[in-house]
Parts: structure tokens; sequence; C-alpha cells
């Protein structure tokens, strides 16, 4: 999964943007509209980090930093928001993004680089934790201990956002599916697809409040708070 997603940084976009292999003209504009969506939740939820000077939020697992602008642009005085990520290849290319879309955003962020699992952080430090597209690959026995992580760093009060893929008819709830990159390698990716039930459940085993909806067809929401 690490060397997977070093190598796929560069590339990681084409799949937010439906080019090359993902290009589907039949449902390419189903996709951009629901990724709008996402774009439409994150805001609201990255608008909740003005309520005081100083708030801070994980972008956890962040990748190629598609969410972090919407969580930096609201902090206002020493808040801040971590980009969180394994692949240095990842932080990277978040990096990237933001000196591209707002230099001013790169002050308001940190970066740092470790394992999901377990996180460098003290307790009750974040008032937001946000993860896109990472829970699909936590497995079914470590998702408890995850969870619980995640809790701890977490401020009484504060909430967490999720987004994911969604469980859709005809493709497998879990699965280990072989991903192509554009270097030739093939890899194999742990997926696992939850409807919003299933992902409501899970969340309800740790956090209180917690609700998780889908868009129209492609996209899981989880929304939780300690």
């Amino acid at each position: 999964m690490h060397e997977y997603y070093e190598q796929r940084a560069e590339e990681y976009d084409d799949w937010y943007n439906r080019v090359g292999r993902y290009n589907d003209p039949r449902t390419n504009a189903a996709w951009h509209a629901q990724v709008a969506e996402l774009g439409r939740e994150a805001a609201r939820f990255g608008g909740m980090l003005n309520r005081y000077a100083g708030m801070r939020a994980l972008d956890l697992c962040c990748g190629t930093g598609k969410w972090t602008p919407f969580f930096a642009r609201s902090l206002t005085g020493s808040g801040r928001v971590v980009a969180y990520d394994y692949s240095p290849s990842m932080l990277g290319q978040t990096r990237l993004r933001l000196e591209e879309e707002d230099p001013a955003l790169l002050e308001k962020t940190l970066f740092a680089r470790g394992d999901a699992y377990y996180l460098p952080f003290a307790s009750q430090t974040f008032d937001l934790v946000f993860f896109g597209f990472w829970l699909s690959h936590v497995p079914h026995e470590r998702v408890a201990a995850f969870f619980e992580e995640i809790k701890r760093v977490l401020k009484p009060g504060g909430n967490i956002l999720i987004f994911d893929s969604a469980y859709r008819p005809g493709i497998p709830h879990e699965e280990i599916s072989r991903r192509p990159l554009n270097n030739g390698t093939i890899h194999d990716v742990l997926k696992i697809n939850y409807t919003p039930a299933e992902l409501e459940k899970l969340l309800k085993q740790t956090f209180s409040e917690s609700q998780a909806r889908q868009t129209f067809d492609f996209f899981l929401i989880g929304q939780a708070s300690r």
C-alpha cells in the first residue's frame, strides 16, 4: 500500500479529474457534480474552524491535498491544519497544490509524515479530523483501534469528517483490487465499500452524534463528534 501511493502521487488527481484511464463520458458529468458536493461539505466543516483563533485540524492521509485548502482557509491566528501522510511524494503534491492555489495557505499548514494508526500528537489536539478515501483501506480488524486513536487526538466536542467511495450494487463489499499505474506496475490494494448504514454503525461504536449519507451514487460522507 505504501509503495503504491508513493508511486501514484503524481497521477492520483487523474482520478478526481476523470482523465486517462478514469475518463468515462457516460458518467463524467455526474462524477464531477458529486465531487463538487464533497467540496461543499468540506467547505462547511472548514468554515467551523474560524469560531475562535488557534483552532487545529488534521488532514489525515492527506494524499495530494485535494481537501487541505478547504480547512486551511478559515483558520485564524495561530490556527493550523496538519497535512499528514506516510508518502513523501503525496506530501510534496500537497505542498505544490497549496503553492499554486494560494501561497498564504502554506503559512497555515504544517506537514508531517507518519503512520495513520499511531498518531504522533498529544491527546485532545484537534478540533477537526478529516480523512478522505482512507477508511476503505483499513482492515476490519483494525477499524476499532483506528477510531480510538482518532478519538484520542480529538478535542471534546470536536468533529470528524470522512469521505470515501460508496458501496454500489455490482461491486464487492470487500475486495483486493488490482490497480495499474502509468509506469506499468500493478498493485494489490484492499478496498472495503460501506453503505451509509454500515458506516454509521461503525462510527456509533466510538463517537457520539454519528451520521452518514451517500451522494447520488459515487461517494460516502460520514461525520461524528466526540
